[in-house]
């Protein structure tokens, strides 16, 4: 089943920001729903970057509140689809150089095993895909020193093979390049996701519709990471999913 998805971005006592991944079709009625049971509630939203920042008092309302009433109208809007909440910045498994040079070293190898007997073109197609993953080294290094100050140390060994290469330009040693400094991206994973579902239940006396959303670990295979996780650690878990529900809106 398709699920929109809603990253949590940035959260203090008073304050939240959360990142859509569809824009807002009507913020009037999308404001509405969220602030109509509770007045304290502040709204901005910022159709550029899909993101809504919340401002409360946390004594009238606290945080999880204010989170789960923005996904329920998000999802009202969007025909009560299911939501994937992620908490945190979702980043790419591999950069798009990694990408490009890991298709090089198979293009490369599959030339190794198909045409033998050319050894100049064999040998141009390993410089060509060193250099695509110097080039994706290099990417990477700057992202993980922008996001976290530093930058990974699997990048040390790889320099290191690189080394090696420029005296023995094999591609064995650009396969082993790649998989010393992307091989664990490819089974990353975002375990702490949350699949958020809603449901209406009108209430006739009070001729009122009240919102229910049901809050349960999320499974969706999205990435191979996922499924090597799917496969080989959940298992090893309590597959029993733990499930909260919360009233969000009352109409």
């Amino acid at each position: 089943m398709k699920k929109l998805n809603v990253t949590l971005l940035h959260k203090l006592p008073n304050r939240v920001r959360l990142k859509l991944s569809e824009p807002i079709k009507c913020f009037e009625t999308f404001k509405y729903n969220v602030t109509k049971d509770n007045e304290c509630i502040e709204l901005r939203y910022s159709p550029v970057t899909k993101s809504v920042v919340a401002t409360f008092n946390p004594e009238k309302i606290n945080l999880q509140e204010i989170i789960y009433k923005i996904l329920t109208a998000f999802s009202i809007e969007n025909g009560m689809m299911p939501i994937k909440l992620l908490d945190g910045v979702e980043q790419k498994a591999i950069e798009s150089f990694a990408i490009y040079s890991g298709a090089s070293i198979v293009m490369s190898g599959i030339n190794m095993l198909w045409n033998k007997g050319d050894n100049r073109l064999q040998n141009i197609m390993n410089w060509f895909s060193i250099s695509l993953t110097s080039a994706a080294i290099l990417e990477h290094a700057c992202i993980e020193t922008n996001r976290k100050g530093v930058f990974d140390l699997e990048i040390l060994p790889a320099m290191y093979l690189i080394k090696s290469f420029l005296n023995t330009p094999k591609l064995s040693i650009v396969a082993m390049i790649w998989l010393t400094t992307f091989g664990r991206h490819l089974i990353s994973t975002n375990n702490e996701a949350k699949e958020v579902k809603f449901f209406r239940i009108k209430n006739k006396q009070e001729d009122k519709d009240y919102y229910i959303a049901n809050v349960s670990e999320d499974n969706s295979i999205d990435n191979i990471g996922d499924l090597i996780y799917h496969i080989f650690f959940r298992k090893h878990k309590n597959t029993s999913k733990s499930t909260e529900k919360y009233i969000t809106i009352n109409k």
